[in-house]
C-alpha cells in the first residue's frame, strides 16, 4: 500500500496501547522513548511510531523515495560498476539491543524483494563487513563494548528497524555495521561511535540527540575516515536548549524534514512542522556556512529529507514511522554512494568537515552568484514552517528547516565524486 491509500492516524496514547498489546515488552514511559528533549545525559530517538499494527506496509515504498530523489538515476562509476554504495561500510550506532532486528530485516527485504538481498540476516549466511566489495552486501551486529548490551531497549526498536531497513534503499550495495551501545548515556554512545569507526565505517548514522555530548567531544566526529549523520529534531524550530549534539557538530551534516506527497507521477515537499533548526552558541559560524548563514554560529540544518510514512517492521509486524530519523539513514546512504564513485577514481571518503564542504561546494557549484542552490544538486524547500520565529520559516535558498533542501542523488553524487 503506498501514500496515495488511506493513512490511518493514532494518537500517541493509542499507539503506546497498541504497543504494549502487540509488542511485548514495550514500556509505557521511558526516557529515550521520543516526545522531546531529554534531561541532561540522556539520549533521545528522532522518531515517532504513528501508526499500526498493520497487516501490509503502510506508507511509502522504498521504490517511491528512490524515484523522488534520483537514486534509480546514478548510473555507473568510472570503474562500470552501478553506484550503488558497494565497498562502503554504512555504521549505524543506537543503544541497547534488539533480538529481531535481523528476522524484522528480512521480512523487509522479502516483502519489497527488489531491494538487494544482504547476508547476515540468519545463521545461514554469516558475514563480516569489509571494505572489500562483495557480491552480496552484508548486515553485521556488534558491541560497543565488545559484550552484547544486557537488554534490549523496546522504546528503540522501531528506531533500529527504521535506520537499518531505510539505509539499505538508498546504498543497496554498501554492508551495514549496527553498533549497540551499552547505554544512552554520552561517554557510551561516543564509544559506539569510535566502534563503527574503528571497525571501517566511512559514514555513520546517528538517529539521535544525546544533550550529555559537547563540543568538547568533537574529536570523536574530527576523523579522516568517515563522515558523520544526525539531524536537529523533532520538536519544531528554534530548539532553545542552546545546544544539540550530534547535529550541533560542525563536523556532522544535520538532516531537517520535509513532507512529501506523490499524486501519481508527480511530487512535492513543504517543511515538516516538526523539523528542528538552531543557532548552536557554542561553536562558531564555520567557513562552509558563509555564504550562506548570518548567524554568528553553526546552524542547523545543512540538509533535509521526507520525514513522514515510513514502513517499518517492528517484532514481525508493520507500523508507520514519522521522523529526521528517517532521513538522516538514507542520506548517509547517498554518502556511501558518493564515496564509492569517489573510490572507482581513486579519491579517499568524504569525512568529518571535508563532508561538510563538499556538500555546500555542491549545492552552488554551477552557479557563479553565491549562495543559489543548483537545481541539478538540490530540491530548494520554500514553503512551510516548523516554528513561528523567521528563521524557522522555509525560504528560498538556504534556510534553518531544511537547509539546502532535499538531494536530487545523480547530480549529487557526481558532483561529490568530482570535489
Amino acid at each position: 500500500m503506498d501514500r496515495t491509500a488511506r493513512r490511518f492516524t493514532l494518537s500517541a496514547a493509542a499507539i503506546v496501547g497498541l504497543l504494549l498489546a502487540v509488542v511485548p515488552g514495550v514500556r509505557a514511559a521511558g526516557g529515550n522513548a521520543g516526545g522531546g528533549l531529554q534531561p541532561p545525559g540522556q539520549a533521545h530517538v528522532l522518531s515517532t511510531i504513528t501508526g499500526g499494527p498493520f497487516a501490509a506496509p503502510v506508507g511509502f515504498a522504498p521504490t517511491q523515495i528512490r524515484n523522488v530523489y534520483g537514486f534509480n538515476a546514478m548510473g555507473s562509476d568510472a570503474k562500470g560498476n552501478p553506484i550503488d554504495g558497494r565497498g562502503q561500510i554504512i555504521g549505524v550506532v543506537l543503544w541497547d539491543s534488539d533480538q529481531y532486528l535481523q528476522s524484522d530485516i528480512s521480512k523487509f527485504l522479502k516483502t519489497y524483494s527488489y531491494l538487494e538481498a544482504m547476508n547476515g540476516l540468519t545463521a545461514k549466511t554469516p558475514c563480516t563487513v569489509s571494505t572489500t566489495i562483495h557480491t552480496t552486501p552484508c548486515f553485521q551486529v556488534a558491541y560497543a563494548t565488545g559484550k552484547k548490551p544486557p537488554a534490549m531497549n523496546k522504546n528503540t526498536m522501531g528506531e533500529a528497524s527504521l535506520d537499518a531497513e531505510w539505509a539499505h534503499v538508498t546504498a543497496e550495495g554498501a554492508d551495514i555495521l549496527f553498533v549497540e551501545a551499552a547505554g544512552d548515556t554520552g561517554p557510551q554512545l561516543l564509544a559506539g561511535v569510535d566502534k563503527a569507526v574503528s571497525m571501517g565505517a566511512t559514514v555513520v548514522s546517528m538517529s539521535w540527540d544525546q544533550t550529555g555530548i559537547t563540543a568538547a567531544d568533537n574529536s570523536h566526529f574530527d576523523v579522516p575516515t568517515a563522515g558523520f549523520v544526525s539531524g536537529s529534531g523533532d520538536f519544531g524550530c528554534p530548539d532553545n536548549s542552546g545546544q544539540v549534539y550530534p547535529s550541533g557538530s560542525s563536523y556532522v551534516l544535520s538532516v531537517g524534514g520535509t513532507s512529501l506527497t506523490i499524486d501519481g507521477t508527480t511530487s512535492s515537499q513543504t517543511t515538516w512542522s516538526n523539523s528542528g533548526g538552531y543557532a548552536n552558541t557554542a561553536e562558531t559560524r564555520p567557513s562552509y556556512q558563509l555564504n550562506w548563514s548570518t548567524s554568528p554560529y553553526r546552524v542547523d540544518n545543512d540538509v533535509s529529507y521526507n520525514a513522514v510514512d515510513y514502513p517499518v517492521t517492528i517484532q514481525g509486524q508493520w507500523f508507520e514511522q514519522d521522523g529526521v530519523s528517517a532521513g538522516i539513514p538514507q542520506w548517509a546512504g547517498l554518502i556511501a554512494d558518493a564515496d564509492q564513485a569517489r573510490a572507482a577514481l581513486g579519491k579517499s571518503v568524504l569525512a568529518a568537515s571535508g563532508l561538510l564542504d563538499g556538500i555546500y561546494l555542491a549545492a552552488n557549484s554551477h552557479e557563479s552568484k553565491p549562495g543559489i542552490i543548483d537545481p541539478a544538486m538540490f530540491t530548494d524547500i520554500k514553503t512551510g514552517s516548523a516554528g513561528s520565529a523567521t528563521e524557522c520559516k522555509a525560504t528560498k535558498g538556504w534556510d534553518w528547516p531544511t537547509g539546502l533542501g532535499t538531494p536530487e542523488a545523480a547530480g549529487l553524487v557526481s558532483e561529490l565524486a568530482d570535489l
